[in-house]
């Protein structure tokens, strides 16, 4: 904001510099003032316009600055008691989990704030088995969150719901291009084996159980993860795959 007034700022030197050289020109206080109020007929009007467009964006930007920082605030204080409302009885629970995040939706949509609150919303309902309900939410969630990284653990979560509802195609659709942050490549990996399995491909879905394994986040046992491995039906006709291992996660040969 403050580069818009340089221009302006320069304009007003030289026009003062202007008249100061007349000003040895002239000899008379009269000739002086009348020099003065012929230049400020002609200039006054769009020197205040200018300086009080500079004035009042600055004051603008300020107070837009402000409001931003005060409604980040007031969204983040909503979420905090979205988040402690789970200490309440099950039925208080979820009218003041509704209450909170229908609040976050309507008055702060675009805050990270009101994606956190559908995803809580949403495992809730997955929780309930309102499969619906839960892509409504993670949908809603997906569409206004710009951060990669979030977007990817958004579309995660609505894949594993969409796999459960009978729709592995789209779940596919929706994860094949995605790039997951580190952290996250194991559970990525996870709902891609759960979409192959779903889909009768059991030998993708071998390997991206293997690669889930492989990442599996240290401290955090992968036995549900070898479970679904070992629980992938033997295909006697299928292409046999390379096992993959820590050493060899791509399954290329030794």
């Amino acid at each position: 904001m403050i580069k818009y007034l340089f221009p302006r700022v320069s304009l007003c030197v030289i026009v003062w510099i202007t008249l100061v050289r007349r000003r040895f020109l002239i000899e008379s206080d009269e000739e002086q003032l009348e020099v003065l109020k012929n230049w400020w007929k002609e200039n006054g009007t769009s020197l205040l316009v200018a300086v009080a467009l500079g004035f009042f964006g600055i004051f603008g930007y300020k107070a837009w600055e402000t409001n931003l920082k005060n409604s980040g605030e007031a969204a983040a204080s909503i979420y905090e008691e979205l988040l402690a409302s789970r200490e309440m009885d099950a039925e208080q629970y979820n009218e003041t989990m509704i209450e909170l995040d229908s609040r976050l939706k309507n008055e702060y949509p675009e805050s990270i704030y009101a994606v956190l609150s559908s995803l809580a919303i949403a495992k809730e309902l997955v929780d309930g088995n309102d499969l619906g309900g839960a892509k409504n939410e993670l949908k809603w969630a997906l569409d206004r969150e710009s951060d990669e990284s979030l977007q990817t653990l958004v579309k995660i979560r609505l894949a594993r719901v969409l796999v459960s509802d009978g729709e592995p195609e789209e779940a596919f659709q929706l994860l094949e291009n995605s790039k997951p942050e580190p952290g996250q490549i194991s559970i990525y990996e996870e709902t891609m084996g759960d979409i192959f399995l779903a889909l009768g491909n059991s030998a993708s879905a071998r390997q991206s159980y293997q690669r889930a394994i492989i990442k599996a986040t240290e401290g955090q046992p992968p036995a549900l993860l070898e479970l679904k491995l070992a629980d992938i039906p033997y295909d006697a006709e299928a292409v046999e795959q390379p096992v993959l291992t820590e050493d060899n996660p791509e399954g290329g040969q030794e």
